[in-house]
Parts: C-alpha cells; sequence; structure tokens
C-alpha cells in the first residue's frame, strides 16, 4: 500500500508542482527578462543562428536561439514571448538541414532518438495545451518517463532567473574543419541509418508557415536567415534538398516572405566553428552585415570596417 502512494505521489506531485509554482514564477521571469529586451529584433533558430548572429554588436538583437531547436518549439517559444511584449522583427535561421526528418526524430522521438530527453525538459513551459497535444498524439517519448528531469532541468533555470527555452549567443573563437566531423555532420543531417537520402520534414515546414502566420496575424516583420556554411559541406548536401530548399524559397518569396540569403557569403577557413556554424569571427562579419540590411546602425558607421567591406560588399 505504501509503495502505491508513493507511486501515486510521484506522479501527481509534478501536475500540482508545475502549474502552481513553476509556470507562474517562469512567466514573471519571462516578463522580467523580455522587458529588458530592446523590443525590436528577436533572432531565432537553431545552432546555426545560436553561433552566427553576434547581439552584442547591436543593442537592438536579440539572439535567442538555442542548439537543436525545430521549428515546432520556435513556434511554441515564439508565442509565449509575444504573449509577454511583442517585438517588431522576428529572423528565423533557415537552410537545407531544416527539411530534413532529422528535425521529426528530434521533435517526436522518432527512430530511437533520445534527444526529447533534453529538448522536452528545455521547452516544457514554453508549451501550450495544443503543443502538449501535439507530443502526446505524435511522440514516441512521453513527458512522465522525464518528470525528474523536467523538474531539475527547469527548477535550476528558475533560481539563476532564467527561462530555460530562452537562448544566447554562443561565443568562440575555435574553429575545426576536419573532413571526418563535416562528413559526420552530412550524413546526420541529409541520411537515415540505412544510407538512403532522408525525407523532406513536412512538420518543419507545417510549423514554419504557423511562424509566418503568426507574425503577420500580430504585424511582426518577419525574415527568414540563410547563413553561410563551409564550402566541403555545402557541396556534400544532396540535390534532393537543394532542390525542395529552391522550390520553397521561391514559393516564400512569392508570398512576401523577406528572405536574407548570406550563404554566398565567402569567409575564411578560420572564420568557421565548424562545417556547418561560424564561430565569433564569421558571426562578426555576419552579423554586421545584418545590421546594415535592416537599417539598425549608422551605415557610414558599419561600411568603414575594413572586415565588413572586404568580405560583404563585393
Amino acid at each position: 500500500m505504501k509503495k502505491f502512494i508513493n507511486k501515486v505521489v510521484f506522479f501527481i506531485s509534478p501536475l500540482i508542482i508545475i502549474p502552481l509554482l513553476i509556470w507562474p514564477l517562469d512567466k514573471l521571469i519571462l516578463k522580467r527578462n523580455i522587458s529588458e529586451f530592446t523590443n525590436n529584433v528577436i533572432i531565432l533558430g537553431d545552432s546555426h543562428s545560436e553561433t552566427g548572429i553576434n547581439d552584442k554588436l547591436n543593442v537592438q538583437l536579440n539572439n535567442i536561439s538555442q542548439s537543436s531547436e525545430t521549428y515546432f518549439f520556435s513556434y511554441f517559444k515564439l508565442k509565449k514571448i509575444i504573449s509577454v511584449n511583442k517585438p517588431s522583427k522576428i529572423i528565423l535561421g533557415f537552410s537545407t538541414h531544416n527539411l530534413t526528418f532529422f528535425q521529426d526524430e528530434k521533435t517526436y522521438a522518432l527512430n530511437g532518438s533520445d534527444r526529447y530527453k533534453d529538448l522536452y525538459p528545455r521547452y516544457f513551459l514554453s508549451l501550450d495545451l495544443n503543443g502538449f497535444k501535439q507530443i502526446n498524439k505524435n511522440s514516441k517519448g512521453d513527458f512522465y518517463s522525464i518528470t525528474n528531469l523536467i523538474l531539475k532541468e527547469n527548477i535550476k533555470e528558475i533560481l539563476k532567473i532564467k527561462n530555460g527555452y530562452i537562448g544566447e549567443y554562443f561565443d568562440t573563437t575555435k574553429s575545426n574543419l576536419d573532413t571526418v566531423l563535416i562528413n559526420k555532420k552530412i550524413k546526420i543531417h541529409f541520411y537515415d541509418i540505412d544510407q538512403k537520402v532522408r525525407r523532406v520534414s513536412h512538420v518543419q515546414i507545417e510549423y514554419l508557415n504557423k511562424i509566418i502566420n503568426l507574425c503577420e496575424e500580430k504585424d511582426i516583420d518577419f525574415y527568414l536567415l540563410n547563413l553561410p556554411v563551409y564550402h566541403k559541406y555545402k557541396k556534400q548536401t544532396p540535390k534532393k534538398f537543394i532542390k525542395v530548399y529552391n522550390d520553397l524559397v521561391s514559393k516564400l518569396k512569392s508570398n512576401n516572405v523577406n528572405f536574407l540569403d548570406y550563404s554566398s557569403v565567402i569567409l575564411p577557413k578560420k572564420y568557421f566553428y565548424d562545417g556547418d556554424h561560424l564561430n565569433s569571427f564569421g558571426a562578426e562579419i555576419i552579423t554586421r552585415k545584418l545590421i546594415l540590411d535592416l537599417n539598425l546602425h549608422n551605415e557610414k558607421a558599419l561600411t568603414n570596417n575594413s572586415l565588413y567591406k572586404k568580405y560583404c560588399t563585393n
């Protein structure tokens, strides 16, 4: 009987603790943190934008990207942010790797992927009822199996006066362009366990459209941002996903979606963290270009920057 009661308490306690304590605290912290934003430009996305845009270079930029973030989580995270404070612009990282079934595996714990053990605790407090329903309906993972992780991670963030789903710019000068590492990333992003080119992620496309529609509904300027990758990575991208990507870009452009394509900016090897991420040297160049393109700074001051002129004005 005692064991039974302990089990019941174990399963019920999160249902009591989270709504009554953790969620209200998370909302208060979000209000505090978001109010410190300049309320202008928010950068959303995964590790590509996390490493690629240095928001320290301009007070109007707020990079809240996080590694492994899929558009499913970006959508619910953005909804929660807008409920607290509406930005004027949203910039979302967008590249070929964002359109593969690899992203669905992370979102819904498919094909044995265990990344949900990191993602579900991190984004748990950003989800609304519909978000929970979608995960319960489609995911091979579940919340109850990681209850302890959810509580532990979110309590830890609350004690630091942070929201687990709000990321920040990853600043590093490291560079590792090892061919073996690049090949490994290509296989993970674009090939399944049988070494066949992955399926297209319709979940990503669905939630990309939801993000676009949300921004349109709330009268927020929306931009897609394609960042540079190292040429050895870019050359190995399957033609299937180059076509899928280009077709989607054309469709979105025809619907007046703003597109910032920086993928053709040629940068030195030392400006890449690895095959598909920039480091702080590359991020500075690209961020300065972004600041200029969005008219967030004095143009003369930017174009006087010798590095910017060398790589972005040809």
